[in-house]
């Protein structure tokens, strides 16, 4: 709807009668950081402050609804078109969110003739404050074209529009100082990935506790389990406990494949609570949930490092699905595949220092390997079969298991070994095999089958026997192991009860198979459904994009 020429005080009048009044909130921050994010004008905000804006789904303004965010995640709502302050009644339709904008902008550019930046701070003119910004002129992929300034009112407006919009010219220009080392975002292509990198904006994670990380490099033990439920409606990540309490908080949206932090403080996960499918963190205690990405694009499937120190995670932000690495300490996300193709189902190395992933940039589905230290990639896999979900063995980085599928649609599993790419095929009772899942000291792995009678069950290799035997023995689905950490308990969705709940039962091949009724330890007990359960590994991968779809199996 084109408005320009409207004045001020009759947009304010038509403003007020469709949709009500705008109040613009800045909630101050805990005050634990630095000071210099409380709006006093200086521009250099530690991020603590948070800003209520109303957030306005792309192509679903119905659903407008205001969060609050922190001061560094502004910049790109405003870019997609959110606004500062809460929520109008009745938002509704596209026209009214353009009216919406239109006078937004005015209060902005016509009653305060200043620039609204990113932080939420005004930058008045006349005023003598100064404002670092990273310019770019030029030629994106040559690192000297990168440079930082500190500008006042008059040379800012020069870069950036009322709202903090780039000028033309200056699309390329963001808030905030140019990085240090700026050859370091050449990717193999020699392409400079900085651009990509920067509109998409990041958090800097507090809380985490590297000590525990480096002195436990596979992680904390604890004694619960994280699991998907609908007892909400949706679907939600809660924890097993007395009673089992919600995670992810996220009412109303689907919150899929939860990975843990080594030192189990935290969960990372996917969720479309925002109108797109994001990535989101959460405290495991339910105390705290953060959004760590917010584009137009799907990030999707995201795995914490064992090191404690980064997420990877696939994103189609560039058109493909590519792979993409969150540094927890600096909020800076890379792009480490970047071909044609689906990139996707990355899987770390126990020393954090290599991603397995699947791609079927040759045409049919295989296993790759990319070195992070020296951006490498290889192809592990023969492309005479399709080959997905690889996993590493958690003691031993040179073996790695993943799923082999014939042309025929049969499946197995092969375990590799790394410096040789020799491999073998586990010999399975049925041809349809799924959800691999590698015991904490690497010396079984359990796995769901089915085919051998009318139902799914869980099988284990023991990798010293050398045999594979039948863990869960009953007449119903049992189905997406994980385990216990530190234990041979393994945890599963059984379908026993009537509805889906989560069992645990030991794993031992002496012990053979278990009649699950009998000697199973029900861990959940909801009407409702209760799936997918995540121990160790740290990823739950039953909830993961399913190929080009995101799906809950």
């Amino acid at each position: 709807m084109f408005i320009s020429n409207m004045n001020t005080k009759s947009l304010f009048l038509l403003l007020c009668l469709l949709l009500g009044s705008m109040t613009v909130v800045v909630a101050q921050g805990n005050g634990n950081g630095n000071g210099n994010g409380n709006g006093n004008g200086n521009g250099n905000g530690n991020g603590n402050n948070k800003i209520t804006i109303c957030h306005i789904p792309p192509g679903n303004p119905a659903n407008a609804h205001e969060i609050t965010v922190a001061q560094p995640a502004t910049r790109a709502h405003m870019a997609h078109g959110d606004v500062m302050g809460e929520c109008p009644d009745n938002i509704g339709t596209d026209t009214n969110v353009d009216i919406y904008r239109e006078y937004y902008y005015s209060l902005v550019a016509e009653g305060d003739n200043g620039i609204l930046l990113p932080t939420g701070q005004l930058i008045e003119e006349q005023s003598n404050q100064k404002v670092i910004i990273c310019h770019v002129a030029g030629d994106t992929n040559d690192p000297a074209n990168y440079e930082t300034l500190t500008l006042d009112m008059n040379g800012l407006s020069g870069h950036f529009t009322a709202n903090a919009s780039p000028q033309e010219g200056h699309q390329y220009d963001t808030f905030g100082p140019c990085p240090d080392d700026i050859e370091g975002y050449v990717n193999t292509d020699g392409q400079v990935d900085y651009i990509s990198t920067i509109l998409a904006p990041t958090y800097t994670l507090i809380g985490l506790n590297q000590q525990v990380m480096q002195n436990n490099p596979q992680g904390v033990c604890v004694d619960w389990l994280l699991f998907h439920t609908n007892r909400t409606g949706d679907w939600e990540i809660f924890r097993t406990g007395q009673p089992d309490f919600n995670v992810s908080l996220g009412a109303g949206a689907n919150d899929v494949a939860p990975s843990l932090s080594p030192d189990r403080e935290w969960v990372v996960f996917t969720s479309d609570r925002d109108g797109n499918w994001e990535i989101y963190v959460a405290r495991t205690d339910g105390s705290y949930v953060q959004r760590v990405t917010n584009t137009f694009a799907s990030e999707v499937d995201p795995v914490w490092s064992p090191n404690g120190t980064e997420i990877a995670f696939q994103s189609n932000v560039n058109g493909a699905y590519d792979l993409y690495i969150l540094d927890l300490g600096t909020g800076q996300i890379h792009q480490i595949t970047n071909s044609e193709g689906f990139n996707s189902n990355p899987a770390w190395s126990p020393d954090a220092s290599r991603i397995a992933f699947q791609s079927d940039r040759s045409g049919s589905v295989q296993i790759y390997e990319v070195d992070l230290a020296s951006g490498q990639t290889r192809q592990l896999t023969d492309n005479l079969n399709s080959y997905t979900d690889p996993q590493y063995n958690p003691t031993n980085m040179n073996i790695i298991a993943y799923r082999t599928t014939t042309p025929d649609g049969q499946s197995t599993i092969s375990v590799m070994t790394l410096d040789n790419l020799a491999r073998y095929e586990i010999a399975a009772p049925a041809a349809d095999i799924d959800n691999l899942s590698w015991s904490p000291d690497g010396m079984q792995l359990a796995f769901q089958t089915a085919g051998v009678e009318s139902d799914i069950d869980i099988y284990v290799r023991d990798m010293n026997a050398q045999q594979t035997y039948l863990l869960t023995d009953n007449t119903v689905n049992d189905y997406a192991p994980t385990w216990y950490c530190g234990s041979n308990t393994v945890a599963f969705t059984s379908d026993l009860t009537g509805d889906a709940n989560i069992f645990a039962v030991s794993a031992s091949l002496q012990q053979g198979a278990i009649v699950v009724e009998q000697f199973g330890l029900q861990v959940t007990n909801d009407p409702a459904a209760d799936q997918y359960p995540l121990g160790t590994p740290s990823e739950e991968d039953a909830t993961r994009p399913d190929e080009r779809n995101l799906i809950i199996n």
